[in-house]
């Protein structure tokens, strides 16, 4: 697994997990007292796992190297009709 994938897999289990902390705390009457005290961070939370997702989607991000564009569906406009493991274009062969 890449680096990027663990952090998307690390982040979206944080971000859920804030979410649904936030969520039972808003309707479990018996956490009033939680609600009263977190205030307006409550919302501060809610939001704070979206920029910080994007900002470790930026921070790990690992360039790719020549040949990772062989594996996808699309063609480059280099390779004109061929398709990417065309000989003729060189790409994988």
């Amino acid at each position: 697994m890449r680096r990027d994938e663990r952090w998307i897999t690390a982040w979206g289990v944080l971000s859920f997990g804030v979410w649904g902390t936030l969520l039972w705390i808003l309707w479990d009457p018996d956490l009033q007292g939680v609600q009263e005290a977190i205030g307006w961070w409550m919302a501060a939370l809610a939001v704070a796992p979206v920029p910080l997702g994007a900002l470790g989607a930026i921070v790990f991000d690992e360039p790719r190297e020549a040949g990772d564009d062989c594996g996808s569906d699309s063609v480059h406009w280099t390779h004109g009709e061929e398709s990417c493991g065309s000989r003729l274009y060189g790409c994988g062969g």
